[in-house]
């Protein structure tokens, strides 16, 4: 099990990287997908903060205000976004390093979905995230 947990910690770690260099190859097209990695990345912190800190919290949907600054970072330049994406992306990781075999199965309720999920399972679905956005910059570069 934990190793599952460390190679899950070693996808996002290497996901910067890999995301800088599609989006470098991509060009100026990527800033939209740069925008939106940084606002999944920041939801998805948020998530894991709620589900270490409470028990059972609800995890909000994103508001109007998380909408508004995806659309900012969105326009800046893909580096822009990149930067403030792995600052985020390390705490993340710092996060989740942290963490004991027990707190990787606290569970909360996803708002827009109406379901249970774990603090793993939230992981494991950055994980597939960081994989969809790489495959979009990839598109982009041709």
């Amino acid at each position: 099990m934990l190793d599952d947990y460390r190679e899950l910690i070693d996808l996002l770690a290497r996901a910067p990287q890999q995301l800088a260099a599609a989006a470098k190859t991509a060009g100026e097209p990527a800033s939209g997908v740069c925008g939106r990695l940084v606002m999944s990345e920041r939801l998805y912190l948020g998530w894991l903060n709620e589900l270490f800190q409470r028990t059972d919290p609800l995890l909000r949907s994103p508001n109007l205000a998380h909408l508004a600054e995806q659309e900012r970072l969105q326009q800046q330049p893909a580096a822009d976004s990149l930067a403030t994406f792995s600052d985020s992306r390390g705490d993340t990781i710092s996060l989740l390093m942290g963490l004991s075999l027990r707190d990787w199965e606290r569970t909360g309720i996803l708002e827009e979905e109406g379901r249970e999920v774990t603090l793993s399972g939230l992981v494991e679905a950055l994980v597939d995230l960081d994989a969809d956005h790489l495959a979009e910059l990839q598109q982009l570069a041709g």
